[in-house]
């Protein structure tokens, strides 16, 4: 094996590990899921990460929960003899 030889087989495989890198890195976005299962549980109105207008929509959504919880539904009940 001739020195030019070692060379261009070096940087052939430089290359395509670089090729290999990158589309790693383009496909590792796809690849990554985050499932946050407890999001439910926490209340998020007093997130320090969250905006101004998402707390008052977590704050919003939270009435409403609350609210339909908490107050009766209008209940008709029909009898026919």
């Amino acid at each position: 094996m001739t020195i030019a030889h070692s060379v261009v087989s070096w940087t052939d495989r430089a290359w395509l590990h670089k090729q290999r890198l990158l589309r790693f890195d383009r496909e590792f976005a796809q690849r990554t899921v985050v499932l946050d299962d407890q999001a439910d549980y926490f209340n998020h109105q007093t997130s320090t990460w969250l905006s101004e207008e998402e707390k008052a929509e977590a704050t919003e959504l939270e009435s409403k929960r609350h609210d339909d919880l908490h107050t009766r539904k209008k209940q008709q009940l029909k009898l026919a003899f």
